[in-house]
């Protein structure tokens, strides 16, 4: 089982980006750790339903990471957009100044 503070750890990060994953994880992590201090014979079991709702939560990571780096990629495109767009701005503007220079 995991050490107090790396389950203090755990449990924060899971609270705050997937609460209600964290809530399955903690429950069980109860549970299972009330089979180990008693004389319950279902911490067999108790650690699979543990260890089922850890890849859950690990997969939900993944994915969420993966849609991230979408975004990000999709923020870079529109930065260099925006960037575009404030050059031909730039360049417009300083046509019309000129354009004005010369007519007066």
């Amino acid at each position: 089982m995991p050490r107090d503070s790396s389950w203090r750890v755990l449990r924060l990060i899971l609270n705050r980006v997937f609460p209600p994953c964290f809530h399955l994880i903690h429950e069980n992590y109860d549970q299972l750790n009330k089979a180990f201090a008693g004389t319950d014979h279902s911490w067999t079991a108790l650690t699979l339903k543990l260890c089922t709702a850890l890849q859950t939560a690990n997969t939900l990571v993944q994915s969420t990471n993966t849609k991230v780096e979408l975004l990000s990629e999709k923020v870079g495109e529109l930065e260099r957009v925006v960037k575009r767009g404030d050059s031909a701005v730039a360049a417009a503007k300083a046509i019309h100044i000129s354009l004005n220079q010369k007519d007066h």
